[in-house]
């Protein structure tokens, strides 16, 4: 390979997932190239990886409002109609995208799940030019598999009568804003663009769009490697033709920075184990300005717990801005704005997160039980904390309903029973024992040598 592209959401989840991939594929001394938003340049070359800086919207996902925004232009529903109509933001990006392969001139394309119908303006190019093309999912599966709830569902399997009604529903609310919108923008609704798109760029059925997913459209035939262990989800086995897990993936030589304060506590830390304290660690990410109540008000909850167990020493990550709302704390609780996660979870008993998967996949590493409380309920968090659960890698609960006492009882539990702890060592040895390096290099190396699938 000379040039390996990688397209991910600009999301900072989305791109950390991909590093640990993208660097492996650096040491082997192919060349990458990340394309994306300019506020990521620093931290990409940062890694070694050259950069490309490119913008702009995935077309027939409803983005209308936020290119609107990027481009500073006006909002109003004429204006989305206009858009609509005249597929300003599919031919904006054609363009873009056009420019970006002329320039780069990749072999091969990761592109994010997440940006799916970039894969329909892509098509022509990718023919014309013999470029391989795979997605890079950075959640578990969102295609619908038999027996499998959605992935945004809090639903376990054993009830399959409700499986099938979460898919059911799911689908039906599509269909139903579907035709609202049909009737909004006179014909003009997102799956009715990114079919007649893929009808005009001639992409043969075998590629087909795949929409009983828990989010976003997908194809079929194109390959997707899932940027996890297939050994999370309920059932490993049911997958796609087209899908390949890469385990867990986790940069593990990553910098981490840290508040100043963080490193006189550090030495602390093995104080505290070696007195038979219990660390909890405790983080809800870095995007949770939509659920910054619920937050506060759990956080206080797990001070007053604090007080009254002086045996557990808990750390949280907690942003600037909220840190002043907390009011007074125990010595046995400690605030940091910044942590360095990695760390911290080789020394941590319990985590205490939002479900996040790239947090999940390090928790298994450091075979660190969790206590699951989901903020987005929109997308894989709540699905995450359920496959944990069944597994019994560890605990979930209701961040805004779960009292005082149910929170102290679940973390005693996790704390204190060693079936989590030996789920989590049969879990790693038996991931790490199955997604070596060598597996995913071969899976490079056949890669290159397939002839190109479009």
């Amino acid at each position: 390979m000379n040039t390996v592209l990688f397209m991910m959401d600009s999301a900072l989840s989305h791109v950390n997932a991909s590093l640990s991939f993208a660097k492996m594929l650096a040491q082997s001394g192919v060349p990458i190239i990340y394309t994306n938003a300019k506020h990521l340049e620093p931290y990409l070359t940062s890694f070694g990886f050259s950069f490309y800086e490119f913008s702009g919207m995935t077309f027939g996902i409803g983005f209308e409002k936020y290119w609107h925004k990027f481009n500073k232009s006006p909002d109003s529903y004429l204006d989305n109609l206009i858009d609509r109509l005249s597929s300003r933001i599919y031919h904006d990006r054609k363009k873009k995208l056009e420019t970006l392969i002329e320039e780069v001139k990749p072999d091969v394309i990761f592109l994010d799940s997440f940006l799916s119908t970039d894969f329909i303006i892509l098509y022509p190019y990718l023919k014309e030019k013999n470029i391989k093309l795979v997605f890079l999912q950075t959640m578990l599966s969102t295609l619908c598999s038999e027996g499998t709830p959605p992935l945004n569902a809090d639903l376990l399997p054993e009830n399959q009568k409700l499986v099938k009604k979460a898919w059911k529903h799911l689908l039906w609310q599509r269909k139903v804003q579907r035709f609202k919108d049909k009737i909004k923008y006179f014909g003009k609704d997102d799956l009715s663009m990114v079919k007649q798109k893929f009808k005009e760029n001639k992409i043969p059925q075998i590629h087909k769009i795949v929409t009983n997913t828990s989010f976003r459209i997908s194809f079929a035939g194109i390959p997707e490697w899932i940027l996890a262990p297939a050994e999370l989800e309920f059932f490993p086995e049911r997958k796609m033709d087209w899908q390949t897990y890469l385990g867990s993936r986790i940069d593990l030589n990553r910098q981490e920075f840290a508040d100043e304060k963080y490193a006189n506590f550090e030495a602390k830390i093995q104080v505290f184990k070696t007195s038979g304290k219990k660390i909890i660690y405790c983080s809800f990410g870095t995007l949770y300005e939509s659920w910054e109540g619920e937050v506060i008000l759990f956080l206080k909850k797990l001070i007053e717990l604090a007080k009254q167990n002086i045996h557990y020493q808990i750390i949280i990550s907690l942003n600037e801005k909220l840190r002043t709302e907390i009011g007074e704390i125990p010595e046995n609780v400690n605030l940091f704005i910044q942590v360095p996660q990695l760390h911290l979870l080789s020394n941590t008993d319990l985590f205490v997160t939002h479900g996040g998967l790239n947090s999940i996949k390090e928790a298994l590493y450091f075979q660190v039980p969790m206590l699951i409380y989901p903020l987005n309920l929109d997308y894989d968090q709540v699905g995450n904390a359920a496959r944990i659960f069944h597994h019994r890698l560890g605990l979930r609960g209701e961040i805004d309903r779960d009292s005082p006492q149910l929170i102290a009882e679940k973390i005693q539990t996790l704390l204190t029973n060693p079936i989590y702890k030996q789920n989590l060592h049969a879990f790693k040895e038996k991931t790490e024992a199955k997604y070596t390096e060598e597996r995913v290099v071969k899976l490079i190396e056949e890669l290159v040598r397939e002839p190109v699938l479009i």
